[in-house]
């Protein structure tokens, strides 16, 4: 279990664990690196909670290991 925030009461790191391929994360992490994080941008909030809930997915089950 993970600190994050619930995803409709789901852990988001169960969910990525049991529901996303490694494809899947790392077209997301491309996505992520390629975003622009402007601080009036209604999407600022989603996109840094998407990088903290993959970067924790990945400290708790590396990709290197599937």
């Amino acid at each position: 279990m993970s600190d994050l925030p619930k995803i409709f009461g789901h852990d988001p790191l169960v969910l990525l664990a049991e529901e996303a391929s490694p494809k899947l994360i790392y077209e997301w992490i491309d996505m992520l690196y390629e975003a622009e994080y402007n601080p009036g941008d209604r999407r600022l909030v989603w996109l840094i909670y998407t990088v903290a809930a993959i970067s924790e997915h990945i400290n708790t089950y590396p990709l290197n290991a599937e």
